[in-house]
């Protein structure tokens, strides 16, 4: 008995010490990395700089001088020409401001007030948005007319007022030709001939797109 005893002392020795006598397991093997997706530099986005804008839109560039017509010289509206010179007179109805323009009748003849728009403002291929405000009660006795050349001709660009007798909004838009004489372009406000009555006008556009 003092033997066993013993025998199984040493053998709990040898297990506490070299553990137990278990076939060792199987390494488990590593994984591979995962592989790297490479972002081509057209779609990687570029944050801004602390402080730096985003990138505005260009607004479109207002070509017209003194569209409020605001401002008089002389008994004429600055930055335009009239003929009849006589024909036009400040109206005190505005719709941007205090004042605004009334074409008076001049008879057998067209009343026409006109400003020739700057070469340099004119792109070619690009496009003008053009606009006013009109009040009158006769239709069709307001024009609001672009005129340019292309080549020997003569392009017009015209819309009425309907003559209701309010202020309404009167406007067109017109596709500059690649082949456009940018020095001919001419905005033009006319009353026809042999017409009675008030022509009020305001607030002329221009915008260059």
């Amino acid at each position: 008995m003092v033997k066993v005893s013993q025998g199984l002392f040493a053998c709990s020795a040898i297990i506490l010490v070299f553990g137990a006598c278990r076939p060792p397991e199987p390494e488990t093997p590593a994984r591979p990395a995962p592989a790297r997706v490479a972002v081509p530099d057209e779609a990687a986005q570029t944050p801004l700089r602390p402080g730096a804008r985003a990138p505005e839109l260009s607004e479109p560039k207002e070509l017209i001088a003194n569209g409020s017509f605001e401002k008089w010289q002389n008994g004429a509206p600055e930055a335009w020409h009239a003929a009849p010179a006589d024909a036009v007179q400040k109206g005190n109805e505005g719709q941007r401001g205090v004042a605004s323009l009334e074409l008076l009748p001049a008879g057998e003849l067209y009343t026409v007030v006109q400003q020739a728009l700057k070469p340099d403002d004119i792109v070619l291929g690009g496009a003008l948005e053009v606009s006013c405000l009109a009040k009158t009660f006769t239709p069709n006795q307001f024009v609001l007319k672009l005129v340019y050349k292309r080549g020997d001709e003569t392009v017009r660009n015209a819309e009425v007022h309907t003559g209701r007798g309010e202020w309404e909004r009167v406007h067109f838009k017109v596709d500059v030709p690649e082949d456009a004489d940018r020095n001919s372009f001419v905005l033009q406000l006319l009353r026809r001939s042999n017409t009675e009555g008030h022509v009020l006008v305001d607030t002329v556009s221009v915008l260059a797109e």
